[in-house]
């Protein structure tokens, strides 16, 4: 990971609707791309139970991570995401 990651999550009543990248320093290719499709991943399935790409292990958490924070701001248990789909 090579710094801070800052997302914004837009919520509708039911789920995830964007996931946008504000900021980011990660590796150009392998970093910026698991950010990507974590993100992805995480709206598509609307789970937090997204496997971290390979290589971009840290990137991958970091979104993982970050996203489980803005759902807790939302005022929603995150565990709720955590569930395999």
């Amino acid at each position: 990971k090579e710094g801070p990651v800052t997302i914004k999550v837009t919520f509708s009543e039911s789920e995830i609707t964007a996931i946008d990248i504000l900021e980011q320093n990660e590796s150009p290719g392998i970093g910026d791309e698991a950010l990507k499709r974590i993100a992805e991943d995480i709206q598509t399935n609307q789970s937090l139970a997204i496997d971290v790409m390979t290589g971009a292990t840290e990137s991958s958490q970091a979104m993982l991570d970050g996203v489980e924070d803005c759902v807790k701001q939302a005022g929603v248990d995150p565990a709720l995401l955590k569930d395999e789909k």
